[in-house]
């Protein structure tokens, strides 16, 4: 067969993937029928000047997309499926599963699109390379998951002209049809309030740097604080990289045994619990006699702690489909769903309490107040003791 098959090679994905989206759009776009025989690996190899191992690599990416099949003996040919429907779920960054987070939105967008048929393509892109991904891989859909600003802005830009994107993972989505996530700042706002009504006014945020939503928290904490007219202290806002023991954080000793130690530590990053579990033992602080710790995301090992952690639970696989869903609508230009406004779930446990009676705080009012059952952000649930 005479393959008039043309490859621009690029710098940033790996060649044997390119050689077999080339292949896959090459069949595609000359209508070839099934059966038809390809090119052999040398074939490929000396055309293209790669080797025979990279060729052959690439007709097994085909192979696992059911393109091609091939024939011990007899060479390769064009397989019953010529074009797989594909979404592509993208990330800036690599993440790694958890059961709180990743993992439940991971299986849920997996069982969404396997059941409708789709292939799930993962892919570590920046927000510039957004568009370019749905020529290279043939997509039908793009997830953003944990855009940042200009990723967020992006995507909107995508929408413009109508190509199915949405975005996962975002702190303010707002009403944006094309943006999922809880709204952070009304979260905080609820944990914040829930520590006031405890009596705490000293309370101090621990969170990851590189992280938006993280950034977008923070603002909302020193937002309620001042509408509360509770001074705020700049030094109890800590950003730990996520490599790093809390015990190995200066700022964080330095706050934890100044004059003015908070009270109450409200931890953003999950997987930061055992280091701030660690840290405060060493320095001989208990929770929740000497500090409250209420955590971010209902980790398996928030319940083995000692004492259990107070934590607030997102609805990730609800929130995963309603997306999927979203996206669904926009592949098929049908109309956009109306978004469900997603409430967390405040699960008290035994980490959280008053402060101090020399902390010099106001006493709990909690029994008291009735802004507890109409929080509009957060379910309160009172988890049993284990």
């Amino acid at each position: 067969m005479n393959c008039k098959l043309e490859i621009v090679w690029n710098t940033h994905t790996p060649k044997y993937i390119q050689l077999a989206n080339a292949i896959e759009k090459w069949i595609a776009r000359e209508q070839l029928p099934t059966g038809s025989r390809l090119p052999s690996t040398r074939q490929l190899a000396n055309r293209y000047q790669l080797t025979t191992e990279t060729v052959n690599r690439g007709l097994r990416e085909l192979l696992s997309r059911k393109v091609i099949s091939r024939r011990i003996g007899s060479g390769t040919y064009v397989g019953t499926a010529q074009q797989t429907v594909r979404i592509g779920l993208v990330c800036n960054t690599l993440f790694l599963p958890d059961n709180s987070y990743v993992s439940p939105f991971l299986i849920a967008i997996g069982h969404f699109w396997r059941e409708r048929g789709f292939d799930l393509l993962t892919l570590v892109r920046d927000c510039g390379q957004y568009e370019a991904v749905f020529a290279e891989f043939n997509l039908a859909g793009l997830f953003v998951f944990g855009p940042d600003e200009n990723g967020i802005a992006r995507i909107n830009q995508l929408r413009e002209v109508a190509l199915p994107v949405v975005g996962f993972g975002v702190p303010e989505p707002g009403t944006n049809p094309a943006l999922f996530g809880l709204n952070s700042s009304g979260t905080v706002t609820s944990q914040v309030n829930y520590l006031l009504r405890l009596g705490h006014r000293r309370i101090a945020l621990i969170g990851n740097p590189r992280t938006y939503s993280d950034r977008v928290r923070e603002q909302e904490m020193i937002r309620c604080l001042w509408e509360k007219r509770i001074p705020f202290n700049p030094d109890s806002i800590i950003y730990a990289a996520p490599d790093q023991r809390l015990i190995d954080n200066a700022h964080f000793l330095a706050l934890m045994t100044g004059p003015e130690r908070p009270t109450a530590l409200l931890l953003l990053d999950g997987e930061k619990a055992i280091s701030l579990s660690e840290a405060l033992a060493q320095m001989q602080l208990r929770i929740p006699e000497d500090v409250s710790v209420m955590g971010a995301d209902d980790h398996d090992w928030a319940t083995v702690l000692m004492p259990a952690l107070t934590v607030f639970r997102q609805p990730v696989d609800k929130m995963a489909c309603q997306a999927c869903e979203q996206l669904w609508r926009m592949i098929h230009r049908e109309p956009l769903l109306v978004k469900t406004l997603f409430r967390a779930e405040l699960i008290l446990r035994q980490s959280c309490s008053a402060p101090p009676a020399d902390a010099g705080s106001e006493p709990a009012t909690v029994g008291e107040n009735t802004e507890k059952e109409t929080d509009p952000v957060i379910v309160y649930h009172i988890a049993n003791s284990k």
